[in-house]
């Protein structure tokens, strides 16, 4: 079932899923993973590659293109289906690899905590919801802002 010498097979793949944790996948361009099978039954998977998803602006939700690097660097132990830190994966059947549930964590891992449109970025009226980059909304400012706002405001906060 195995080879009796050290083997090294490389393959291009991509990441196939439209979407990750909620954020539409604009591009996924094909990358080469080396699968290298040792004689104790144990098997490297490396590669690397660039995933670019579309996530709001932490200030005004508009859209942003985010090129999400990842890195594979594993070491599975075929009989036992764990990695290196005896954790089970679930992205190897017994004939079959699953590159999307193989890569999926290593792109989680780099989606940046805050994502801003532009580093100057105004974000939005805490009343009317207006894009304040477009211009300033014609709400008072020294007025309370709405519960409607006030709750938009803590769910933006409570996004990170």
């Amino acid at each position: 079932m195995y080879p009796f010498e050290d083997v090294t097979k490389e393959f291009s793949v991509s990441y196939e899923a439209k979407e990750l944790d909620g954020y539409p996948v604009l591009k996924a361009e094909p990358f080469t993973l080396a699968l290298t099978y040792h004689k104790n039954h144990l098997m490297d998977f490396q590669g690397e590659g660039n995933v670019v998803l579309s996530i709001p602006c932490d200030r005004c939700l508009k859209p942003v293109s985010v090129t999400v690097p990842f890195v594979i660097d594993m070491k599975v132990n075929l009989d036992t289906k764990q990695d290196e830190d005896h954790e089970d994966v679930y992205f190897l059947s017994e004939d079959e690899l699953d590159v999307d549930l193989l890569i999926e964590p290593e792109i989680q891992m780099g989606i940046p905590m805050k994502v801003l449109c532009k580093e100057d970025c105004k974000g939005i009226c805490e009343k009317c919801g207006a894009d304040l980059n477009e211009g300033p909304c014609s709400c008072d400012r020294s007025e309370a802002p709405t519960p409607m706002a006030e709750a938009l405001m803590k769910a933006l906060q409570n996004s990170h």
